[in-house]
């Protein structure tokens, strides 16, 4: 009985330090890409692949440069609002019972706080990610908005086709 409770702890804090790790690795390269554009695009557009180019770009908004925080105490209020929304989801990664739960939840907090560091420290969130397809221009993103989507569509693959938590040998 005690040699299974060490396992199960062992179990536990290697699953943690695997989430830590996740959400560490992802808000770590989103910021390296994000900074690695800075230096290292210039104005205009560099085609990366038929239907991406890089762009930089400066989003003092949310997604697709909505709600501008121009207005004094926007930036704050912005702030305020993506990190109780990344503690929300951390939240619902502690609750999460499935490794494609974690891994989703993992990805969505990682990128929130790349996009949340980088906020802080410029007051917008940088984008350097033109997606135009066909040659029609539909929005410019970032890593952060990849791993966010990325953990979204895991999340609500297990949701859909994930094993219940309880015959998740891993819960």
């Amino acid at each position: 009985m005690r040699i299974d409770g060490r396992r199960k702890a062992h179990a536990f804090g290697r699953r943690h330090a695997l989430i830590i790790g996740a959400v560490f690795a992802a808000a770590a390269t989103d910021l390296l890409l994000k900074g690695m554009a800075k230096v290292g695009i210039g104005d205009g557009s560099t085609p990366f692949l038929p239907f991406l180019s890089l762009h930089l770009q400066e989003n003092i908004g949310i997604s697709f440069s909505l709600f501008p925080a121009e207005a004094n105490g926007a930036l704050l209020m912005l702030i305020v609002v993506q990190f109780a929304g990344t503690l929300f989801v951390i939240w619902l990664l502690v609750r999460a019972t499935t490794t494609p739960e974690r891994l989703g939840f993992s990805l969505i907090v990682g990128g929130a706080i790349g996009n949340l560091v980088d906020r802080m420290a410029d007051g917008a969130v940088t984008d350097f990610l033109h997606l135009h397809p066909f040659d029609i221009s539909l929005f410019t993103f970032n890593f952060a908005d990849v791993l966010i989507s990325l953990g979204v569509c895991l999340v609500l693959f297990d949701a859909v086709f994930g094993r219940s938590p309880t015959s998740d040998g891993d819960a």
